[in-house]
């Protein structure tokens, strides 16, 4: 039977170092520094939970993935800070940087120009400023925006999907400290955390390595962790 109510969130460690249930996290780029030069990496613990009081995920995976970044507008078709990556979309050869443009063909439906310059086919959107709407930037790849209500045509948005995933790496927890790291950017090399029962969590560890002199001018280096678990 799937697990209808599951839901996986994460969350910061308290001052003991244990899970601060108070502390949701979601924005994991604003929890290491936006410095273009660092001078050592960044290690940080993260907790995940499984909100989910009776039913089990099984085989718990994260991704590292780029994120997402408004870069301009013509008009006000996006809610600022609305955008996140889709958690559903496949992540092999998701890290690639690439810049998209959206174009509102009508009041309520945008199209995409990706790179290669060949537009999507329309897609409806909701405007109301607070539905997330999913929009697919390529066969592959995928955001959920928020619309702002006075969203009109004509109006314009470029989002580009930053490398901030490339100087990411993640490692499980063992007694109190990280494990080994690994990149965890495919399918097939996720960060495995197995098993997890009914109001469980498991804590994990980050690691950003920004090399000396990088600079993230026209280039926030953000980044998402995406989860995929199965039904117990």
């Amino acid at each position: 039977m799937p697990v209808v109510n599951a839901e996986m969130k994460f969350y910061l460690p308290d001052g003991n170092g244990d899970i601060d249930l108070n502390n949701e996290y979601t924005n994991f780029e604003n929890y290491f520094p936006d410095s273009a030069d660092q001078d050592a990496d960044v290690e940080k613990p993260v907790f995940i939970k499984n909100t989910n009081a009776t039913d089990t995920a099984q085989d718990v995976n994260l991704y590292i993935v780029n994120a997402p970044t408004l870069l301009n507008t013509s008009g006000t078709p996006l809610v600022t800070n609305s955008y996140k990556i889709l958690d559903h979309i496949p992540v092999d050869g998701g890290l690639g940087t690439a810049t998209y443009t959206l174009s509102m063909a009508t009041a309520t439906s945008v199209i995409v120009t990706p790179p290669s310059g060949v537009s999507l086919p329309a897609q409806d959107i909701i405007k109301d400023g607070s539905t997330l709407v999913k929009v697919l930037l390529s066969g592959q790849l995928g955001v959920s925006l928020v619309f702002d209500a006075s969203t009109a045509q004509g109006n314009t948005a470029t989002i580009k999907i930053s490398n901030g995933g490339s100087f990411m790496t993640m490692a499980p927890d063992v007694a109190g400290s990280p494990g080994t790291f690994i990149e965890a950017r495919s399918m097939a090399s996720p960060l495995a955390l197995g098993d997890m029962a009914g109001n469980g969590a498991v804590r994990f560890h980050m690691k950003q390595s920004i090399p000396d002199d990088t600079s993230n001018v026209g280039n926030p280096r953000k980044f998402a962790i995406v989860k995929r678990f199965k039904a117990a």
